[in-house]
């Protein structure tokens, strides 16, 4: 089983909250890798996850971070996480964590490693970059017609942080289709979380709070522990979103669209859009529902990936969304005219 571990924030539940990663790193044979950052004094930040972990039975803990002044990792680094029974990744600078941990060998090691069983589990920083889509940083958005804040507290100073304009790039690759939010209430993370969705076109966003871990078992059940809450945004379509909020001890099913609603290939004409499911049958609906896609050009039309595992389709070229759920409901594009015009005068 694959099992990520998704912590909101070294909290006074942290203890608690690492009671199920410890176990599923093997208890009492736990031997847990902690990936830290590095820098000016690193080591006086281990005991914050070590002491917890060993109170809990796990026999050993190895920190790993780059040396002074360096972003690699060395070999010993690579062949401990190679054999370790947990992987843990802790709290800082999330653009220093993307550097470190999110190139190089370390992603493809712990990828694999997680397939296999190792459980993974990440505060914060460590929890933001393990899906395959990951927030690095900023705290507003700007367009050609548009400017706003996306955190309520916490927010950058340009002049001592640089650009503080959303930062989005690849994570771990841990979880596909979805994307992840830290201290979401204590910082105010929902216009964050909303916007990363857009930006990666991600299906589903975890919004975490501090005291709380969510779990994921096998990209498809969330399970909430801790204290606070947990919520799940799941993306129809563009800035449409549905809310679950999840309370200590609930679960969700975050793949309960069932294989019905799940799309294996994608075929667009003329005058049709159509989409063959995984359960056999095939959608086809007129192309008309979907202007972009009807004043796109063949080779654009044709340029199409599956979002979420199928729950979604996605055109780069044309900018455009369509989720299988909306099409069995026989919902066209809700996009206003406004919106279209705007769209087609930026493609001359």
């Amino acid at each position: 089983m694959k099992r990520v571990f998704l912590f909101g924030d070294v909290a006074d539940t942290f203890e608690a909250n690492s009671a199920a990663f410890v176990e599923a790193a093997g208890g009492r044979n736990a031997v847990i890798a902690l990936l830290l950052m590095g820098g000016a004094g690193w080591e006086k930040y281990v005991s914050r996850y070590s002491e917890p972990w060993v109170r809990l039975g796990a026999s050993q803990v190895v920190p790993i971070a780059p040396d002074q002044g360096s972003l690699a990792l060395r070999p010993k680094d690579l062949s401990v996480l190679r054999e370790c029974t947990g992987i843990f990744m802790g709290g800082g600078d999330t653009r220093k964590y993307h550097r470190i941990f999110a190139a190089g060998e370390a992603p493809a090691i712990i990828q694999q490693r997680c397939r296999s069983g190792v459980p993974y589990g990440g505060v914060s920083a460590g929890a933001l970059i393990a899906p395959s889509a990951c927030t690095i940083w900023g705290s507003k958005a700007s367009s050609a017609g548009n400017e706003y804040l996306l955190r309520a507290e916490m927010v950058l100073d340009p002049a001592e942080d640089g650009d503080t304009q959303l930062q989005v790039g690849e994570g771990l690759g841990l979880l596909d289709g979805c994307i992840v939010e830290t201290h979401f209430a204590e910082f105010g993370g929902f216009p964050r979380l909303v916007q990363a969705m857009e930006s990666t076109r991600s299906v589903w966003g975890f919004g975490i709070d501090a005291p709380m871990c969510l779990e994921i078992q096998d990209d498809s059940l969330a399970i909430a522990r801790g204290r606070g809450r947990a919520y799940i945004l799941t993306r129809t379509r563009q800035l449409r979103l549905g809310v679950h909020v999840l309370e200590p001890g609930d679960k969700l099913a975050i793949t309960d669209e069932s294989d019905s609603l799940i799309a294996r290939h994608v075929t667009v004409t003329d005058d049709n859009l159509a989409v063959d499911l995984t359960d056999g049958r095939s959608i086809s609906v007129p192309l008309a529902w979907f202007p972009r896609l009807q004043h796109g050009a063949p080779e654009e039309r044709g340029n199409w990936r599956l979002i979420g595992r199928g729950v979604g389709i996605h055109w780069p070229d044309l900018d455009e969304d369509i989720s299988v759920e909306g099409l069995i409901a026989g919902r066209p594009s809700g996009e206003t005219q406004a919106s279209l015009q705007r769209w087609l005068e930026a493609r001359k």
